[in-house]
C-alpha cells in the first residue's frame, strides 16, 4: 500500500524539487544582467566619445581665399586636440566651378552673378552678369537687343523675320517679317515679345543666363513650305542683323601633319 505523507513533508520535498531550478534561474539572470551591462557599457563609450567630439576638434567656417569669372575657392582650417593634449592643425578646402560665375561691378570688385532681368526706362536690363543685356520696348526697333560681352565687345541686333532654307540648293524665302510689337517681362530672367510677326502667330523669347544668352521663337501655327523645297532638306531659321559688329579676328590652326 502506498506511504501517504504529510502536508509537512509534502511541502519539505517540493523545496528540495525547486532548488535546483532556482539556482539555474539565478545563474540565468545573473548571465543576462552581464550581458546588459556589457551592452550599456559599450553605448556609453559611444555617446561619450560623441560629445566629446566638439572638444577634440574645432572647424571655423569656410571662408573665400579666391575668385574669378568662373570659380570661387574656399578654405577651413579644423584644429584636433591629440590624446597627448597637443593641438594639430588641418586645413582643407574645395573650389566652386560655373561659367559665368561672378562679374565684375563698377567698382572693380567680383561680385555673384544673378540670373535677374529688371525693367529699366522703359525698357529692360540685365546687369548683373558678365554678359550686359538691354531690351528696347518694341522689338521692331533697329537694334532692339543690345549687348555688351565680357571684352567689351558690343553687339546690336534685332530681329528681322522667319525663312525656310533648303540647305541642299541654297535656295531661302522669307516668310515673315518682323512688326511692331511690345516687349513683357516674364521674372526672373525672361523678356517676351509676343503676336511678332505678320503672316505667322509666333512670340520672341529672350532667356538671360549666367553662361548663356538665348533667343528663341515659339509658333503657334504650322507653317507650309514654299513651292520647291524639299521637307528632308528645308530648316526654318531666324534671321537676326548685327548692327555695326566688331570686326571678326581670324586664326589658322593646323591639323596634323
Amino acid at each position: 500500500m502506498p506511504k501517504k505523507f504529510s502536508h509537512s513533508e509534502r511541502l519539505k520535498w517540493l523545496s528540495l524539487w525547486l532548488r535546483p531550478l532556482a539556482r539555474f534561474r539565478t545563474a540565468a539572470s545573473d548571465e543576462m544582467a552581464h550581458q546588459i551591462s556589457c551592452r550599456l557599457a559599450v553605448h556609453f563609450r559611444i555617446l561619450t566619445t560623441l560629445f566629446l567630439l566638439p572638444f577634440l576638434a574645432t572647424a571655423a567656417e569656410p571662408v573665400v581665399t579666391e575668385i574669378g569669372p568662373h570659380h570661387k575657392t574656399f578654405q577651413r582650417s579644423t584644429q584636433e586636440i591629440l590624446s597627448n593634449g597637443k593641438v594639430r592643425n588641418r586645413v582643407s578646402g574645395y573650389t566652386s566651378m560655373a561659367a559665368g560665375l561672378h562679374y565684375l561691378t563698377p567698382e572693380g570688385q567680383w561680385a555673384e552673378a544673378q540670373e535677374v532681368i529688371e525693367m529699366f526706362q522703359d525698357g529692360a536690363i540685365a546687369r548683373q552678369g558678365q554678359i550686359r543685356v538691354n531690351w528696347a520696348p518694341n522689338l521692331a526697333t533697329a537694334g532692339s537687343v543690345d549687348l555688351t560681352l565680357p571684352g567689351g565687345e558690343r553687339l546690336r541686333t534685332h530681329v528681322l523675320g522667319l525663312a525656310f532654307h533648303d540647305v541642299a540648293t541654297g535656295e531661302s524665302e522669307l516668310v515673315a517679317e518682323i512688326k511692331d510689337c511690345a516687349g513683357e517681362l516674364h521674372p526672373p530672367n525672361e523678356v517676351h515679345y509676343p503676336d511678332a510677326f505678320s503672316n505667322v502667330r509666333a512670340t520672341v523669347r529672350y532667356t538671360y543666363g549666367r553662361g548663356r544668352f538665348d533667343q528663341d521663337v515659339i509658333l503657334y501655327q504650322r507653317l507650309t513650305l514654299p513651292k520647291g523645297f524639299n521637307p528632308a532638306t528645308t530648316q526654318l531659321e531666324i534671321w537676326t542683323e548685327l548692327i555695326a559688329p566688331p570686326a571678326p579676328s581670324k586664326s589658322v590652326q593646323r591639323i596634323g601633319t
